[in-house]
């Protein structure tokens, strides 16, 4: 016996299995493959549009962030336009390690400057560096010692400071 109604018969089919034996008119027959490769089609160049989005995002913010790294640009500034190609991909934040934002000691920074240290930590305190987190942070490396840290936004400041010092001096000696 066949587990598919017969609707042809005189018997009463229960409404469960009606639709099991009726096809509709405009039915189309498709093989398990053929849909397969239709939806793997369509899945593969929505995916690889939003992963190559995605890749160009993630380029671009290491390119800024290796420029403000090496003083090359300051931070990154916001980008408007309606050109849904070129806009970025949003990322609700990123974790970038203390060590690696607050990457200068004094002595590095006088180093990179061509000045002695304590013109450095003279600078930092006439210019309020220390305690702002935007430019200072102090890692403690035991109970009693501890290493004060900065970051790219100070040298920064320091050669802004550095180069109005020195036109000062120009003009005054002019």
């Amino acid at each position: 016996m066949s587990s598919e109604p017969n609707l042809d018969s005189d018997k009463v089919v229960p409404l469960s299995q009606a639709n099991l034996s009726r096809k509709p008119s405009n039915y189309l027959e498709i093989s398990e493959e053929r849909l397969k490769e239709i939806l793997s089609e369509a899945i593969d160049r929505g995916v690889s549009t939003k992963l190559s989005r995605l890749e160009n995002s993630i380029n671009r913010m290491v390119n800024q962030f290796e420029a403000v790294r090496n003083g090359e640009a300051e931070d990154a500034a916001l980008r408007v336009t309606t050109n849904l190609e070129a806009v970025d991909i949003a990322l609700s934040g990123i974790h970038l390690p203390k060590e690696q934002y607050y990457s200068y000691t004094c002595g590095h920074l006088a180093e990179i400057l061509d000045i002695k240290i304590h013109e450095v930590v003279r600078m930092i305190k006439e210019l309020g560096l220390r305690g702002d987190a935007k430019y200072h942070y102090c890692i403690t490396t035991g109970k009693k010692s501890a290493v004060n840290k900065w970051s790219e936004a100070t040298l920064q400041k320091l050669k802004e400071y550095l180069t109005l010092k020195q036109r000062e001096q120009e003009r005054q000696n002019s």
